[in-house]
């Protein structure tokens, strides 16, 4: 059976139709497997539960290997240790990446405000200027009134004066 790759099974099943069960895997996800090929009474005899988790038969296991409780505590602290450094690199892993999105936002606020102060300083600028161009607008319709007053005066004094001709 050349070319069936890592599913064997499902090459054989969908070939002759075999009967296959659904099992849940300790991860949640869901299998199917081979049922047994052979009927008793006319019914096939299936699977009595899911796949075990990892470990969950470790002490029967070594009871009959002949090895002592002690053993056996042994085994499911080594598996408790290992797990709980695996939990202790994520947390690493996550607490490390918290600190790298801390800093961003950080740097971030730093920028803000940097330009916080760049906008308070240009509209410090802007009112100065406002300022000031009030005031010469003021000083301009003085002396436009001035002008007009001269102006005026001016119209005045000439209305006297005729040209020969």
């Amino acid at each position: 059976m050349a070319g069936l790759g890592t599913r064997p099974w499902q090459a054989v099943r969908t070939h002759w139709e075999w009967p296959c069960e659904a099992i849940s895997l300790p991860d949640g996800r869901k299998a199917k497997l081979p049922a047994l090929p052979i009927a008793i009474d006319g019914e096939r005899p299936g699977l009595r539960h899911d796949a075990p988790r990892v470990g969950e038969h470790g002490r029967e296991v070594l009871a009959e290997a002949g090895l002592p409780d002690g053993v056996a505590n042994v085994v499911t602290g080594a598996r408790a240790a290992e797990e709980a450094g695996q939990a202790l690199t994520q947390i690493e892993t996550a607490s490390t990446e918290l600190a790298q999105l801390m800093e961003t936002v950080a740097a971030a606020a730093r920028d803000q405000s940097a330009q916080g102060g760049k906008i308070a300083d240009v509209m410090k600028l802007v009112r100065e200027i406002a300022v000031e161009t009030a005031g010469s607008s003021q000083k301009t319709s003085e002396e436009v009134g001035e002008l007009t007053s001269l102006s005026e005066k001016l119209r005045e004094s000439v209305a006297g004066f005729k040209l020969p001709g």
